[in-house]
């Protein structure tokens, strides 16, 4: 198995060639940055015969150490939000007002309103045919 990507992170991740009765497969992983977590597996093995190999093909990235922990309130969300929501202020509900289409477009399979009109449009009826019976 070839694995070529810039970037693979593995956290809580698997990557496995397996084999029971032959040899394990080959795992190749070229990458311009390849992180794994100490959760992280990387197997080539057989049961019952020869192992296979694993090939890392990246630059060393040891970052341990070298990552500083967040704070846990880093962002205070409520200075960034507006009030201008109730739920948010804890006031009383808001409303919602239907006042007709405006500027919404109208649906895909429906009618074009017209603003002359000689007679009421005839009713149509749409068959929907089972994609299975073709």
């Amino acid at each position: 198995m070839l694995i070529d990507p810039t970037f693979l992170v593995m956290n809580n991740s698997a990557i496995t060639a397996n084999a029971f009765g032959g040899p394990g497969g080959n795992i190749t992983i070229i990458a311009d940055n390849f992180l794994a977590s100490s959760t992280a597996l990387l197997q080539a093995s057989s049961a019952l015969s020869t192992p296979g190999t694993i090939q890392i093909v990246s630059p060393e990235n040891n970052v341990a150490g070298s990552i500083a922990q967040l704070p846990r309130a880093f962002v205070d969300a409520s200075r960034l939000l507006r009030g201008a929501c109730s739920a948010r202020r804890e006031g009383a509900p808001s409303s919602f007002v239907l006042a007709g289409r405006g500027g919404v477009p109208p649906e895909a399979d429906g009618y074009l309103p017209s603003t002359i009109a000689a007679a009421p449009a005839p009713a149509l009826a749409f068959a929907h045919l089972d994609d299975c019976a073709r």
